[in-house]
């Protein structure tokens, strides 16, 4: 693990979307600072740290957004925008390890049908 300093931070969700927010998380797993926030959908803004937050071993980003259904169909976690949503951070960090590396977020389910997410680094080649 090594620390990491926040170039630029974002989110992105489908039109149903109200909100985003974003905040460090500590290493004991309590919520720090609010890193990033944006209120509404359209096209939610590209923050630049001109002071990068550093992320130190052990801590993370805690992201969610918020969501407003006003109709009676159900919608799941996915990237078609007429069926699904989705809750989506994307960033810009360094140092890095090699040019290709990226910190890669998945969303599934798990064998209990719960919702699950897995950050990683991956170190690209």
């Amino acid at each position: 693990a090594r620390e990491v300093k926040l170039l630029s931070i974002t989110g992105h969700y489908h039109f149903r979307g109200l909100g985003f927010e974003a905040f460090r998380v500590h290493t004991d797993g309590s919520l720090g600072e609010e890193l990033y926030k944006f209120e509404g959908f359209d096209q939610p803004n590209f923050k630049q740290f001109d002071d990068p937050p550093v992320l130190h071993p052990g801590e993370g980003i805690e992201w969610r957004c918020h969501y407003q259904n006003n109709s009676d169909k159900t919608y799941t976690y996915g990237p078609d925008a007429t069926t699904q949503e989705h809750c989506i951070l994307f960033g810009a960090y360094y140092p890095t390890s090699t040019v290709q590396e990226a910190i890669n977020c998945t969303h599934d389910k798990d064998t209990a049908g719960h919702d699950v997410s897995t950050v990683a680094i991956v170190p690209g080649e």
